[in-house]
C-alpha cells in the first residue's frame, strides 16, 4: 500500500489555478481510491452516468465530477463538491487528498480549447454509504486496478461519429459498460506513470472500420 501511495504523491501535483487556464470550460473529477480487503490491490470508485439527452457523456462510465463554478475557487473543490452532490461522498470527511493529475482535454477539441478536465486523487480512510442523485448517476461501483494495469481487462469499444465507426481502447467492466474516452485516458496516463510495464491497447491499425449509412 505504502509503495503505491508514495508513487502517487511523487507524480501528482498541485491543482491548476482556474485563472491560468486557457479554456472556455473547466471541470474537475475525483478519483477515490481504497485498499481492497482481500489483497494488496486498490480499487477506484466509478460511476455510470444516467441517460440524459442534455449530457454528452450520457450512460458512460466516468469518475464523479462536473463543471467548475466560480464559487468553487479551485478545480479541487469542484471535484469535492460534485462527489458530494452526485453520490453523497464527503471526500473531506472520509478522504486524504493526494494531488492532481495534469489536466486533459477531449481528443477532438480544437483551439480555442472548449474544455479541460483536471483529475483529483483521494485515498479513503473508510467507505461511507453512498447516496446517488439518480438524475445524474445511474450506479456507482468499485473496480480493482490490478486487472486494468496488467491488461487483463483491455478491450476495444466502437463508437459512431462523422458517419464512421471508430474503435477506441477501453477497459471492460462486470456490467458490460466499458471505461473509455477521457476516463480511460486518465487511467492510461496514471498507469503509465506508476508502472513502466503498463502497455496501452494499440488500435492504430483499426481506427476507422465501418461506414454508417
Amino acid at each position: 500500500m505504502k509503495e503505491l501511495i508514495d508513487k502517487l504523491e511523487n507524480i501528482l501535483g498541485s491543482p491548476l489555478d482556474p485563472a491560468d487556464a486557457n479554456a472556455q470550460m473547466l471541470a474537475g473529477v475525483s478519483v477515490a481510491l481504497r485498499e481492497r480487503q482481500q489483497d494488496a490491490d486498490f480499487e477506484a470508485l466509478f460511476i455510470r452516468r444516467s441517460i440524459r439527452e442534455d449530457d454528452p457523456w450520457s450512460g458512460h462510465m466516468a469518475f464523479p465530477g462536473g463543471r467548475f463554478d466560480a464559487s468553487d475557487g479551485s478545480l479541487k473543490h469542484t471535484a469535492i463538491r460534485e462527489a458530494q452532490e452526485e453520490i453523497g461522498l464527503d471526500l473531506v470527511a472520509f478522504g486524504n487528498y493526494l494531488g492532481a493529475l495534469a489536466p486533459l482535454e477531449p481528443m477532438r477539441s480544437k483551439p480555442p480549447r472548449n474544455l479541460i478536465i483536471e483529475p483529483h486523487f483521494f485515498l479513503l480512510r473508510e467507505t461511507p454509504e453512498l447516496t446517488l442523485d439518480h438524475m445524474e448517476v445511474a450506479e456507482a461501483m468499485w473496480l480493482p486496478l490490478a486487472p486494468m494495469i496488467s491488461g487483463e481487462t483491455h478491450t476495444a469499444t466502437e463508437y459512431f461519429f462523422d458517419g464512421r465507426a471508430h474503435q477506441f481502447p477501453s477497459f471492460s467492466t462486470p456490467g458490460d459498460q466499458p471505461i473509455w474516452g477521457l476516463t480511460y485516458r486518465i487511467l492510461e496516463t496514471l498507469f503509465s506513470l506508476i508502472d513502466p510495464h503498463f502497455k496501452p491497447l494499440d488500435l492504430s491499425q483499426a481506427d476507422l472500420v465501418t461506414d454508417q449509412n
